[in-house]
């Protein structure tokens, strides 16, 4: 039976738990954050996309591998070996929900991404330093956000997030994430990125620590190095059965690649080839360090981001559509958003759930 018209009782649950995810969309924009989270202009119903497409994901495998590798580094002689484990356990278990929810499940493409992941680690290995110590791997933090006045924690607000791991160094805490980025961040924008001062601010409240706390971003290029560009050759008796090197600048492989392709098709390698291909960047490690007083404004962020939700959630506040390329090419509420009244296109794309703030408790282990 539709339960159109017929929108859930208001019992607003006596603890609100607040993630990044939804602090960052309800920031971005109200109307996307509605759509997801408040249920107020879909007639009290939040909104749940019927289209299930099957997808792995590739993120989480890569922490829980690349996390198992580095904690296991010089205790171990299989690092290596438990990182593939790890990454494999990790797409498993994607895998076996999707197939618990119905989705169609391309096994090759599974395999595909293993291997493709697979060979990312294979080169991060072999080129970047292990992280000694590290501890907590995928830390589950839930706090309550600090009260207006500082002085005690909230009994309305949570805030909940997992951490990659943990690290000591210099007599200081750090908290460790571990990224597969498409691109590289700049250090610049990690240092305005909310995200990891509000983590810190969690782990501070957990240890009972007033700062400061670290962190350590370690990202890595979503890419493995490929076998160097083979093109036809344009002179006769060049390279092999008229195929030789090429020269390109924007290959996805690194100069030692280059170099034995080179040397097995008997050409010379060039050396603003060798200079481009070296200045590529697969990984970077950033480190910052949150001071108190960082640590307090952080706190304030998250006040004030709670603020924010509290008045969305009760309807102080009307969900404003905050329409912008950069907001909506990717949103997944774009084709209802001008009408979300519009019941048999909303009906034939979404199902309509439980606004958040009246949602039972979060089911243990769900991230």
């Amino acid at each position: 039976m539709s339960n159109i018209g017929h929108p859930p009782n208001e019992r607003p649950r006596v603890s609100r738990t607040l993630s990044y995810t939804e602090i960052s969309t309800a920031l971005t924009c109200f109307a996307q954050w509605d759509f997801q989270y408040g249920g107020r202009l879909a007639g009290g119903f939040t909104l749940k996309p019927r289209e299930k497409a099957p997808r792995l994901s590739a993120g989480s495998a890569w922490g829980a591998g690349v996390a198992a590798w580095h904690q296991a580094s010089g205790v171990n002689l299989f690092a290596k070996w438990e990182a593939y484990a790890e990454m494999h356990s990790s797409m498993a278990r994607d895998a076996q929900r999707m197939l618990e929810k119905g989705c169609a499940l391309d096994y090759e493409q599974v395999v595909s991404e293993y291997e493709r992941l697979a060979g990312i680690l294979e080169h991060h290995t072999a080129t970047v330093e292990p992280l000694t110590g590290l501890t907590m791997l995928e830390a589950e933090l839930d706090v309550p956000i600090p009260s207006r006045g500082g002085k005690r924690g909230s009994s309305r607000y949570r805030f909940h997030c997992y951490l990659d791991g943990h690290v000591e160094q210099g007599g200081h805490p750090w908290i460790v994430e571990f990224k597969l980025r498409d691109n590289l961040t700049p250090l610049t924008l990690i240092e305005r990125q909310p995200q990891y001062r509000w983590y810190a601010v969690a782990y501070a409240i957990t240890h009972g620590i007033k700062g400061p706390v670290g962190l350590i971003l370690d990202e890595t290029l979503n890419a493995a190095p490929q076998p160097a560009r083979i093109v036809n050759a344009k002179r006769k008796g060049e390279g092999i059965d008229g195929k030789t090197v090429s020269h390109a600048v924007n290959q996805i492989t690194t100069p030692d690649i280059y170099r034995a392709a080179c040397a097995q098709y008997g050409v010379e390698p060039e050396q603003g080839t060798i200079d481009a291909l070296a200045c590529r960047q697969w990984h970077a490690r950033h480190r910052l360090v949150f001071t108190p007083a960082e640590l307090r404004e952080a706190a304030l962020e998250l006040i004030t981001a709670a603020k924010v939700i509290r008045d969305l959630d009760n309807g102080a506040l009307h969900p404003v559509r905050n329409g912008k390329r950069a907001n909506c090419q990717n949103c997944k509420y774009m084709g209802i958003c001008p009408d979300p009244r519009n019941n048999f296109l909303v009906d034939s794309l979404f199902e309509r759930t439980e606004p958040k703030r009246l949602r039972g408790p979060r089911p243990e282990g769900v991230r």
